[in-house]
């Protein structure tokens, strides 16, 4: 057996139209393999990604969503962690795609794309005193930089929490307060696996991470 081929149900070349979507209603067993590549590169108009793992292909077990801007060449290498995986990608945009190349290989070993970049939805949504984000998994590459950006409808502090497993999560130094609603902009050195935000206050947020 090969040490790694390529998805032919999640490989595409095809331009999603505005508000388009590409998604494979079918899984990929890969019960030989341990971690998988995707390089996508899309012009005309970005996309989300969102990726699935499944160990029964009914329940998901782990969920990634990503934004890719159009131009942006995308990289982006993780291990599996459940036998089955799919991906969707979504045309959000008003604009048409006019080149899209989504590349995904599987892998019998896992080498971290080191220069892997991305950017991710985090909130979107009311959340109360102490509400939280939702996770962003820096674990399958070298990030450290991350920039949170958005918008907030209310006076709150907005508070980075690190983990080390994905499950517990501790405060850290790294704090944005708000006395009033308004656009959310600051930078960290990311220090642990995963992150996410939490609010002191009971407010609607919509909340992007950036990292590199």
């Amino acid at each position: 057996m090969s040490s790694s081929r390529e998805s032919l149900n999640f490989s595409t070349a095809s331009p999603l139209l505005a508000g388009g979507f590409f998604a494979p209603n079918r899984w990929d067993d890969l019960l030989d393999y341990s971690s998988i590549l995707i390089n996508i590169n899309c012009l005309g108009a970005g996309c989300r990604l969102t990726i699935y793992q499944s160990s029964n292909q009914v329940n998901i077990s782990d969920e990634q969503e990503i934004i890719i801007s159009a131009g942006e060449l995308y990289s982006y290498s993780f291990p599996l962690y459940a036998r089955f995986f799919k991906l969707r990608l979504d045309n959000p945009n008003l604009a048409n795609q006019t080149a899209l190349n989504c590349q995904v290989i599987f892998r019998q070993n896992y080498i971290p794309s080191s220069t892997a970049k991305g950017n991710a939805l985090l909130w979107n949504a009311i959340t109360g005193v102490n509400g939280v984000s939702s996770i962003l998994d820096l674990s399958t590459a070298n990030q450290q930089n991350i920039t949170f950006y958005g918008i907030v409808n209310g006076a709150t502090t907005l508070t980075v929490q690190f983990s080390y497993d994905g499950i517990t999560f501790y405060k850290s130094q790294y704090t944005y307060t708000l006395s009033t609603a308004g656009d959310v902009g600051f930078n960290i050195t990311a220090v642990a696996p995963y992150c996410r935000l939490i609010s002191s206050n009971n407010v609607t947020a919509k909340i992007y991470a950036s990292y590199n």
